[in-house]
């Protein structure tokens, strides 16, 4: 095994990111939700994708697309703007975030010549005037900085993360305002960000059907292939080896799950980082320390909202090696089966679970089944693969 001497440099640190929110080393699987965004901001005033709804499980990098999208935006020469949905945020937004930038559009140095100098000697810096001095409200605010924007011939740009029933009147507030610039044709985009079961209870908001209207995209699962790059790219990219056994079985234990991907890279990484090759054994401890970590940093969250019954139901989906037959949860839960399937419908709104062929029904989550069995069944039995994603490795 090879091993790095004394003199040699310094190991990088692990390239992959193993927190939520932060961009990895390479974006896998969403090459066609990026494109979503950069036809928004190529395709003139207002296309749909000027407004976009995104959506997907918690984990699967929902606020990575957002950073992504920002910088897409700034690339084209856009301002963009970053906010977390919540009470009290329209207020911020109103006195204190939008006239910080207003004041910083106004005052970026305009360079001119003096007037008996010659062309670009002798400069002056210049206050751009397009500001208005006006009582700070949400409309003010956003009609300041799009008219000093309009200045600069280019548009401004909001992400809004986490959004939830909570914030309700202030998203709607938001709304309201970006309804009003879209009919004046404003150059003003805005991406909406949730995970579905929160998206889902805004959507009956009678004030919220600017978000009804807003494209919708959703993102999930990556396939395989696209995850043994997310794996193997960064390795190399910073100077070590993995042999394609390592890289397939790391694929395979993430199961398309980006947090997965991630966590299991930098675990990996950091098994053994003096040496210059991630072996099969620091894989296999990072598959394993990385589903103890799933159940506080994925599934609890997931899981927190949801009802007694709507647990019990996956519990009893849980004893199954493979996807679940609702009669045979019925007779587990000794209820009806009309009981039953009025709870599959609501778990599958939710995506906590999917349909998985003719009447069947399978978890959406990768190894959700064997957490249940561990923490609520008392059973630790391996999961079934799902749809075409090969068969994680088993766990040792």
């Amino acid at each position: 095994m090879a091993r790095r001497t004394p003199s040699s440099p310094p190991r990088p640190r692990s390239p992959f990111r193993a927190s939520f929110g932060t961009n990895p080393p390479y974006l896998a699987g969403r090459a066609a939700a990026i494109e979503t965004v950069q036809a928004g901001l190529e395709s003139g005033i207002w296309p749909q994708e000027r407004a976009i709804l995104l959506t997907g499980l918690r984990g699967v990098g929902k606020t990575v697309l957002l950073n992504e999208v920002e910088d897409i935006a700034r690339v084209k020469g856009w301002e963009a703007l970053h906010i977390t949905a919540r009470e009290g945020v329209v207020d911020e937004l109103a006195q204190t975030i939008l006239p910080q930038l207003a004041n910083r559009l106004q005052n970026a140095p305009t360079m001119i010549p003096d007037s008996g100098g010659i062309a670009g000697a002798n400069l002056h810096l210049t206050r751009n005037p397009a500001i208005r001095d006006v009582v700070p409200s949400l409309r003010s605010g956003l009609e300041q900085v799009v008219d000093l924007l309009d200045e600069q011939h280019t548009g401004f740009f909001i992400t809004v993360d986490e959004v939830h029933g909570d914030a309700s009147a202030d998203l709607a507030a938001l709304c309201t305002e970006f309804q009003h610039l879209a009919r004046d044709g404003r150059e003003v985009g805005i991406v909406f960000a949730g995970v579905p079961e929160n998206v889902d209870k805004l959507k009956h908001n009678k004030g919220l059907t600017f978000i009804r209207r807003a494209l919708p995209v959703e993102i999930g699962l990556i396939d395989y292939e696209e995850v043994k790059t997310a794996f193997a790219k960064p390795i190399a990219d910073n100077g070590r080896l993995a042999s394609d056994e390592v890289i397939d079985y790391m694929a395979r234990a993430a199961q398309g799950y980006p947090f997965l991907i991630q966590l299991i890279g930098d675990l990996a990484w950091r098994a053994h980082p003096e040496r210059d090759e991630i072996t099969l054994d620091d894989a296999r401890s990072a598959f394993g320390a990385a589903r103890r970590r799933m159940g506080a940093n994925v599934y609890e969250p997931s899981l927190s909202d949801l009802s007694d019954v709507d647990r019990s139901f996956l519990v009893a989906m849980s004893l199954d090696d493979e996807p679940s037959k609702p009669r045979d949860i019925a007779q587990r839960m000794n209820v009806e089966r009309k009981y039953v399937d009025v709870y599959r419908d609501r778990l599958i709104k939710a995506r906590i679970i999917k349909p998985a062929g003719y009447g069947l029904i399978d978890f959406t989550l990768p190894y959700l089944r064997q957490y249940l069995r561990e923490t609520q069944a008392a059973e630790a039995m391996g999961g079934a693969p799902t749809n075409d994603y090969p068969a994680p490795p088993p766990l040792e």
